[in-house]
C-alpha cells in the first residue's frame, strides 16, 4: 500500500489507518520516506542528530536558515531570544482585540443571509492580526499580503518567488525603522530582545519576520476553517458548543487535533539509518505525517471522531510539533481560533452549511483546510 505526501488524497484516513498497521515507514515512488503513527512520528521529531530539520532549500546567498529549519545550539539560541520577545502571556492577552477583528469582518455581511466563510474570515482575520502585531502600517498591507501568498505558493518548489528580494529588502527597511524608533510590536520586541548579551541578527530578523507571516497566517487560516467544518457538519455539536462557553477552547484543541492545517512535515536524514525494517541513506527526505499520529487509536479513543470530552491522559496532538521544535505561535493561533468562534457565535447563532455541501482541501500539497465553507443564516434586516 502508497501513500504520496506530495499528492495526498482528499480522504487519507482509511490508507493511513491501514500503512499504521502495515508499514510505519514506507518509501514513495519519488523516493521519499513515509512515516505515520504516533511512536514512528515522535520517534523521528525528537532526534535532531539522525534527522535534520534543514530547509529543502537552501537559504540565498547572504540569507539565514528560519527558526524551524535550525537545530542544536543554534536553534536552541535563537528560539530563547524568540521566546523573550514573544511571551505567551503576551499572545493570551490578544483575544479581546482578535475577537473585535473578526466581528468587524463579518458585519458588512449580516445582511447577506450567506457567504463564503473562507475568504470573508478565516483568510483574512490571521494576516490582518500578523500585520498589527508586526506593526505593519496599513498602506503595506496589500503588497505585504501578496508576497505572504508568493511565500505560500514557493513554499514546496526550489526556487524563490520572484517577490522574494522586494519582501527582503521591505523587511529590513522596516527592521532599521523600529530599531531607532521602537513600538509595541512583535517587530520591535524581536529587534531589541537580548538574552545574554545576544540579539538576533538582521539576517536572522529577516529569516523570523517570514517564517511568522508564512507560518503564522496560512496555517491558522487553514485550522480556522476546519473548525467551522467540522462544528457546522455535525450540528448537534454546534449547539454544545454555542450554548456552554467553556467548550469552546475544548472544540479548538479537538479541531486542530483531528485535521491539522499542516499534514506532514519534513526531515532530512543526516546520516543512514533505519525506521521499521526500511532502510534510509543519508540526505533522504522524511515525510513526517503529524495527522496520522493524531489519528493513532493506540493514543487517541475513538481517534475519527470529534470530541468534546476527551480524555486527559492522552497525549498533546503533535500538530504543533513535538519536542524542541514545539510552535511558539502555538498560543497565538488558538487564541485567533478562539476569537473567531465567539464572534461567529455571537453575531450568527443559526450558521449552517447547505445540504449539497462538500468539502475540498484546500493546499498546497502538505496544507490542509477547507477550500470553501459556503454558510447560511438568517440576515439580520
Amino acid at each position: 500500500m502508497e501513500y504520496d505526501p506530495l499528492a495526498p488524497p482528499d480522504h487519507p484516513w482509511d490508507v493511513l489507518d491501514a500503512l499504521r498497521e502495515q508499514c510505519p515507514a514506507h518509501r514513495t515512488p519519488k523516493g521519499i520516506v513515509h512515516t505515520v503513527g504516533y511512536p514512528t512520528v515522535t520517534g523521528v521529531l525528537a532526534d535532531h542528530e539522525t534527522y535534520s530539520s534543514r530547509s529543502l532549500r537552501p537559504p540565498a546567498e547572504g540569507e539565514v536558515e528560519q527558526l524551524l529549519h535550525l537545530d542544536g545550539a543554534e536553534h536552541v539560541r535563537v528560539r530563547r531570544i524568540a521566546n523573550k520577545a514573544l511571551p505567551k502571556r503576551f499572545m493570551l492577552h490578544c483575544q479581546p482585540w482578535v475577537e473585535e477583528i473578526a466581528r468587524e469582518l463579518l458585519t458588512p455581511h449580516l445582511d447577506s443571509g450567506g457567504f463564503d466563510l473562507v475568504p470573508t474570515l478565516s483568510q483574512p482575520l490571521p494576516a490582518i492580526v500578523f500585520f498589527r502585531l508586526l506593526g505593519i502600517p496599513e498602506s503595506d498591507r496589500e503588497r505585504f499580503i501578496s508576497w505572504a501568498d508568493d511565500a505560500v505558493e514557493y513554499s514546496h518548489r526550489s526556487e524563490e518567488p520572484p517577490s522574494h528580494p522586494e519582501f527582503v529588502a521591505y523587511a529590513r527597511e522596516r527592521i532599521e525603522h523600529v530599531r531607532a524608533k521602537p513600538g509595541e510590536d512583535i517587530l520591535s520586541s524581536l529587534v531589541h530582545a537580548e538574552v545574554e548579551g545576544q540579539h538576533l541578527t538582521d539576517d536572522e530578523l529577516v529569516a523570523m519576520v517570514r517564517i511568522l507571516i508564512v507560518a503564522g497566517t496560512e496555517t491558522t487560516a487553514n485550522a480556522i476553517s476546519t473548525l467551522f467544518h467540522q462544528l457546522l457538519s455535525q450540528p448537534a455539536l454546534w449547539e454544545k458548543v454555542k450554548a456552554d462557553e467553556s467548550l469552546r477552547a475544548v472544540a479548538v484543541e479537538e479541531a486542530l487535533r483531528i485535521d491539522p492545517p499542516l499534514a506532514w512535515i519534513p526531515r532530512i536524514t543526516a546520516q543512514a539509518t533505519e525506521i521499521a525494517g526500511v532502510e534510509i541513506p543519508a540526505g533522504c527526505v522524511v515525510a513526517v505525517n503529524l495527522a496520522s499520529a493524531n489519528h493513532d487509536p493506540t493514543h487517541y479513543a475513538d481517534p475519527h471522531t470529534f470530541r468534546l470530552d476527551r480524555d486527559a491522559d492522552e497525549p498533546t496532538p503533535v500538530t504543533f510539533g513535538f519536542a524542541s521544535h514545539f510552535c511558539i505561535g502555538a498560543p497565538l493561533a488558538k487564541v485567533e481560533l478562539r476569537g473567531a468562534l465567539n464572534a461567529v457565535i455571537d453575531l450568527l447563532p443559526d450558521l449552517s452549511l447547505p445540504a449539497d455541501y462538500e468539502w475540498k482541501p484546500r493546499g498546497p500539497v502538505m496544507m490542509r483546510g477547507a477550500k470553501a465553507l459556503p454558510v447560511r443564516f438568517t440576515p439580520r434586516s
